[in-house]
């Protein structure tokens, strides 16, 4: 009887670091495109949509050629990638706008009391 070995472990674990970071360029990309498509009109997003899917696809069909250990990886690295970039992007939402900070200012100071007795 053999050892297992930890070869499909560290491939499983590549693929799906390979696949967080795709994630992560491939949203970017969108990210950056989403603003510019507007501007730039129709052709140029079509390009931009066309460039993400054409990386995208690429990627996962060598995964695939590895066989379905890896594409599961990568997959599950883009969707974790996903997951993440969606949550921070929640969060800038309800953070809303916020206001310019003034050098020197008491971060306390807007809320005292005019009359200057803190409470």
């Amino acid at each position: 009887m053999t050892p297992p070995t930890l070869a499909p472990a560290l491939e499983a674990a590549a693929f799906a670091a390979a696949g967080a970071a795709l994630g992560m360029v491939y949203l970017a990309l969108l990210r950056r495109a989403t603003p510019a498509a507007g501007a730039a009109g129709p052709m140029r997003a079509a390009a931009l949509a066309l460039g993400r899917l054409t990386l995208a696809g690429a990627a996962f069909w060598l995964a695939a050629q590895r066989g379905a250990g890896p594409l599961l990886a990568l997959f599950a690295g883009f969707l974790l990638a996903r997951r993440l970039r969606m949550r921070a992007a929640l969060r800038e939402l309800d953070a809303g706008p916020r206001p310019p900070a003034h050098r020197g200012a008491d971060p306390g100071a807007r809320d005292a009391p005019q009359d200057g007795k803190r409470p």
